[in-house]
């Protein structure tokens, strides 16, 4: 599989609930946060800290690697088709960290 350069469009985008899927071209797990038609607008997450990441309050991958594991989120929209995303991880957010991605989404898919 190979990873297309999808221009996220936020004007025909619906935003969907927030939910994370794994990326299967990255290996990563992303939040979506919309679709637009057979592309999911997502932020992607690591667990390393690069430009423009925040830290998320509580690491939502119920099995870390490690105990003291963190996580982080990359806060840039970007799109990719369906098919490159694994079915949604039973993985939660708290609610603090839903929120400040919640408000992002609203901001990016009105």
């Amino acid at each position: 599989m190979q990873l297309d350069l999808i221009k996220p469009n936020s004007s025909k985008a619906k935003r969907l609930a927030l939910h994370i899927r794994r990326n299967l071209i990255s290996k990563h797990p992303a939040i979506i946060i919309g679709e637009d038609g057979n592309a999911y607008l997502f932020m992607p997450m690591t667990t390393n800290p690069i430009a423009k990441t925040v830290r998320l309050k509580k690491n939502p991958n119920p099995h870390p690697r490690t105990s003291d594991e963190k996580s982080y989120i990359i806060f840039r929209m970007r799109a990719n088709k369906k098919s490159a995303f694994s079915a949604p991880l039973n993985w939660t957010l708290s609610p603090e960290d839903y929120r400040v991605i919640e408000e992002y989404a609203r901001k990016k898919i009105k």
